[in-house]
C-alpha cells in the first residue's frame, strides 16, 4: 500500500467520521439533507451482429455513479465504429466469457482502489484472462490534473488487482479523470464531497478517451 493510498483512506475516514456525527449534521444545509439521490442508469451497449463464436470484445466495468459506465460506453462505441463486435456492461453482470476474444476491464476508484466488482471479475477469471488480450482502465478524479505524480498515484491503485492476478498482463492501461455529480452519490458521499470542498464538474477528457480506445483496436487483434 503506497503513501498516497494511506493518506486518501485516512482522509476519507477522518472526514466521514466528522460528517456523520450529530454535531456535523446540524451544520449540513437543509438542501443537502432533502436532496434525494438521482437514479443512476448504468451504460449497456451491444453492437455488431453475427460473426464467429468467440469473436466479440467485452468492455466490463464497475461504477457507483455512472461516470465510469459512460467512459466504458464511449470506448465500446469507438471499437464499434471500427467494425468490431462489442458488448459493454457491468462487470457483475458478466456470466460467460466464451463469446469474447479480448476484454477491457475498467473501474472507478473508491478508497484508493478499484471497486470490488471489477477486482473480483479479474481475480475469479484470471486463468482465462491470462490467455487472451486484455486492457485495464481507471477513472479517478485525481486525474483531473494529469501530472506524472498523479499518474503514479492512480497507477498504484491497480496494485491490489495485479497482486491478486499476476498472471493477467494488460496490454494497455488507461487513466482518466471522472465526473463529480453529488446528485448521483449516496448521502454520505455527498456530505463528504461537500465537507472537503470538491468542486462538482465533469473532468473527463473525451478526446483522450476516444484516442486510447482507438489505439486499443490493433492491440486487441482488431483491424
Amino acid at each position: 500500500m503506497n503513501e498516497q493510498t494511506i493518506i486518501d483512506r485516512h482522509r476519507f475516514i477522518k472526514v466521514a467520521g466528522s460528517v456523520v456525527g450529530a454535531g456535523a449534521l446540524a451544520c449540513v444545509s437543509p438542501g443537502l439533507l432533502t436532496t434525494r439521490r438521482q437514479k443512476v442508469v448504468f451504460a449497456k451497449l451491444s453492437c455488431g451482429a453475427g460473426g464467429n463464436v468467440g469473436e466479440r470484445i467485452l468492455v466490463a466495468y464497475a461504477s457507483r455513479a455512472g461516470s465510469t459506465g459512460e467512459v466504458a460506453e464511449t470506448i465500446g462505441r469507438v471499437m464499434c465504429d471500427k467494425g468490431l463486435e462489442v458488448d459493454v456492461c457491468l462487470a457483475k453482470d458478466v456470466t460467460d466469457l466464451s463469446p469474447y476474444r479480448a476484454i477491457v476491464v475498467g473501474s472507478a476508484i473508491y478508497m484508493g482502489k478499484w471497486m470490488r466488482d471489477a477486482a473480483t471479475f479479474v481475480e475469479k477469471r484470471r486463468e482465462v484472462l491470462s490467455q487472451i488480450p486484455i486492457a485495464y482502465f481507471t477513472v479517478c478524479l485525481t486525474m483531473k490534473d494529469d501530472t506524472e505524480e498523479n499518474r503514479r498515484t492512480v497507477t498504484a491503485y491497480l496494485d491490489p488487482v495485479r497482486e491478486q492476478a499476476p498472471e493477467v498482463q494488460p496490454m494497455a492501461v488507461g487513466l482518466f479523470a471522472g465526473r463529480l455529480d453529488s446528485r448521483k452519490l449516496p448521502f454520505l458521499y455527498r456530505m463528504i464531497a461537500k465537507a472537503i470542498g470538491e468542486a462538482e464538474a465533469d473532468y473527463r477528457d473525451w478526446e483522450a478517451i476516444r484516442t486510447w480506445a482507438g489505439e486499443l483496436v490493433p492491440l486487441l487483434g482488431g483491424a
